[in-house]
C-alpha cells in the first residue's frame, strides 16, 4: 500500500507545487525585492493545505516539488544551500503543525477549524518557515539583510497564503452554488 500514498498524494502534491512556483515567478517576477525573493508567494498556501491534509505525504510531496523545479530552474543559491530550502519547504510545515497542536491547542480536524483559527494557523506556519528559511540562508551565507529578508519572507508566505486559502474557499462556495442548481 505505499504506493498509493505516492501516486494520489505525493505525486500530485509536487506538481503542483512545481507549477505554483513557477506561476508565483511568472505572476511576482516584477515584486522581487532580490533574485528569489517576492512579497507575494502563493506557494505557501499549497504547504499549508497539504500539510493540514496529507502531513508526511504532503511534505515529501512540497519537498519532491521543490527540488524538481530547482533542478529545471537552477538556482541563484550554491546546491547545497538550495536543497536545505527545499527540505525546510516541506520541513517546516510539519514543524509549524506540530506547534499548532501542542503549544498552541489549535484544533487542526478541518471541519471544526474557524476563520479565525485558519488565521491563526497561517500566521504559525508563515512565521515558522520564514525564521527557519532565513535562519538556513543566513547559516550557509546567503542572507545579506537578514531582518529584511526576514520581513519579506514572512509577508509573502502570509499573503500567498491567504490568497491561495481564500481562493480555495471561492471554488468550494462556487461549487457548492452550482451543486444547489
Amino acid at each position: 500500500m505505499f504506493f498509493r500514498p505516492i501516486a494520489l498524494v505525493v505525486v500530485p502534491t509536487a506538481l503542483l507545487y512545481a507549477a505554483l512556483l513557477v506561476l508565483n515567478d511568472y505572476l511576482f517576477g516584477s515584486l522581487w525585492f532580490s533574485p528569489g525573493e517576492t512579497w507575494v508567494f502563493l506557494p505557501s498556501g499549497l504547504r499549508l493545505i497539504a500539510i493540514l491534509l496529507f502531513v508526511e505525504w504532503g511534505a515529501l510531496g512540497i519537498i519532491v516539488g521543490s527540488l524538481s523545479v530547482l533542478g529545471v530552474q537552477g538556482s541563484e543559491h550554491d546546491s547545497l544551500t538550495a536543497i536545505g530550502a527545499a527540505l525546510i519547504s516541506g520541513l517546516a510545515p510539519l514543524v509549524a503543525r506540530r506547534v499548532c497542536l501542542e503549544l498552541a491547542q489549535i484544533d487542526l480536524q478541518l471541519k471544526s477549524l474557524t476563520a479565525t483559527g485558519l488565521l491563526r494557523v497561517a500566521l504559525i506556519f508563515s512565521s515558522l518557515g520564514a525564521v527557519l528559511q532565513q535562519c538556513w540562508f543566513a547559516w550557509s551565507g546567503s542572507a545579506e539583510h537578514f531582518f529584511m529578508q526576514l520581513l519579506i519572507a514572512l509577508t509573502a508566505n502570509m499573503v500567498g497564503a491567504l490568497l491561495v486559502l481564500y481562493a480555495c474557499k471561492l471554488v468550494l462556495q462556487f461549487s457548492a452554488y452550482l451543486r444547489k442548481g
